[in-house]
């Protein structure tokens, strides 16, 4: 039972022996439950050490110690490097939602359900084991990269179609399935599951919900070492550039406001995108040096246009956020310029709000005092979104880029409208990003959209010179 957000350090706790890892704050019923799960565990244990199977007769799985046992010897096997097979890490989407809306009662019978669903969907090779609450993980020793990916798609296919009851309710499940191949070298279980749970999060923001890990190449390895150069020599020569791209209302307005875009230019003058240096920041510890540096730079700006309105907003990645002292040191710089309330705008990417939505939701509300606003970016419909919105204090949403094709796909045509209702009912604006071409700002238009970015509104640049008074979509 631990506060600590590091999802390398959950999985070396359990590898250590561990059980179960439950994250602070948790509620007294659900800390009930699960050492009442834990003394049925003994009890199991218990009998199997007595000479009872390594399968539970009623779901089908496996021991999830009998599997890591499994894992590691494959890992251990000489032609390792040459043979097939893999592992498939598979999270079954919403459940602290799922538990929130039905009870932790009933959510853990439908769990179980999945559990036989999944079971069933196996063979007698392919041992599979709950690995957490909503987790399983499932070792094959046969199948190539196709056959795993293949695999991986018919589980979540039969999850998402298969209508588990709750009453006289049906129930269905999404799940989102990491894969990744034995052959890439991995010491023991421990470091296969760390890059596999990476590939399910990955799994996560991919309309297919399959995600396959793909090691990179040595000229790869060598690349991300020259970035990671460049990365560290720009935070101690303050070499970071930023790009500012407006964001348009709809209905017309006057206000300045814009989204910030970090870059980085390299030696031979070339201009990479955050999308090609954030990761690999995030990856080396040097994501918060990244963001105070943004966020410096906005409040300079912000500061210097003294009573002409500015509103900018800038991302912030998920580790950051899960810093306490983050949002300390961003408190005192913003009292420190005295900047005028709503000015600044902290955007936040629903993938890394799905890691660790408790300590997000303090950092957020940390700040609300200090004038500090909040966007959820690539936002997409369902009840993880639905949850966010009731936790978090919320005043845009910007939406996965998915629905800029709402103009050919009535499906997403109808989710869009009914984000749009929802937000409005909540007094939260809706921006569409990436806005290209005009046939999709006309559906976005006709759906009710507050705002649109873009470049059919205007390209990135240095200046904060939009004429927003003018501007007409």
């Amino acid at each position: 039972l631990s506060g600590e957000s590091d999802q390398d350090k959950h999985f070396q706790a359990l590898d250590a022996g561990g059980d179960d890892f439950l994250s602070k704050p948790i509620r007294p019923k659900y800390l009930i439950a699960s050492v009442n799960n834990r003394v049925k565990r003994a009890r199991a244990l218990k009998h199997r050490r007595s000479g009872a199977p390594m399968r539970d007769d009623d779901t089908g799985l496996f021991a999830r110690s009998h599997l890591l046992d499994r894992i590691n010897m494959a890992l251990g096997q000489d032609n390792v490097r040459t043979a097939p097979g893999g592992l498939l890490f598979i999270e079954i989407d919403g459940v602290p939602a799922l538990r929130e809306r039905l009870g932790l009662s009933t959510a853990e019978v439908l769990l179980q359900q999945a559990s036989k669903l999944l079971a069933q969907s196996v063979d007698g090779s392919q041992p599979l084991a709950r690995f957490g609450d909503g987790s399983y993980i499932l070792l094959d020793e046969r199948l190539d990269d196709a056959g795993l990916d293949a695999l991986a798609a018919d589980l979540r296919r039969r999850l998402s179609t298969q209508p588990f009851r709750h009453g006289n309710h049906p129930v269905r499940l999404r799940a989102s399935i990491g894969v990744c191949a034995l052959r890439h070298g991995f010491g023991d279980a421990t470091a296969l599951l760390n890059v596999a749970e990476r590939a399910t999060r990955e799994a996560r923001a991919i309309d297919t919900g399959v995600f396959r890990h793909q090691p990179e190449s040595r000229a790869g390895e060598k690349a991300d070492q020259s970035m990671l150069g460049l990365i560290r020599d720009a935070i101690e020569r303050d070499a970071f550039e930023l790009l500012f791209q407006p964001i348009v209302a709809v209905q017309g307005g006057d206000l300045a406001q814009y989204q910030t875009l970090l870059r980085l230019r390299d030696d031979a003058g070339r201009l990479h995108t955050a999308s090609e240096f954030v990761p690999l920041a995030e990856q080396s510890d040097l994501v918060l040096d990244l963001d105070r540096w943004v966020l410096t730079q906005a409040l300079r700006v912000i500061g210097e246009r003294g009573d002409r309105p500015l509103r900018l907003f800038v991302n912030q990645s998920g580790l950051s956020l899960a810093s306490t002292e983050h949002a300390e040191w961003l408190s005192s710089q913003i009292e420190a310029r005295k900047l005028p309330n709503g000015s600044l705008i902290l955007e936040l990417s629903v993938d890394d709000l799905l890691l660790d939505l408790d300590d997000v939701e303090a950092f957020c509300h940390r700040l609300v005092p200090h004038g500090v606003q909040f966007c959820i970016s690539r936002f997409r419909a369902g009840s993880e979104g639905e949850r966010m919105l009731a936790r978090l204090p919320v005043d845009y949403l910007k939406l996965s880029t998915a629905y800029l094709e709402a103009s050919h796909q009535p499906a997403l045509r109808d989710q869009l409208r009914e984000i749009i209702d929802a937000a409005h009912s909540r007094a939260i604006n809706v921006i569409a990003p990436r806005v290209e071409d005009a046939q999709s700002a006309a559906t976005l238009w006709m759906s009710g959209i507050d705002y649109i970015q873009g470049n059919l509104v205007q390209q990135a640049a240095r200046r904060l010179d939009f004429d927003f008074q003018t501007a007409v979509l």
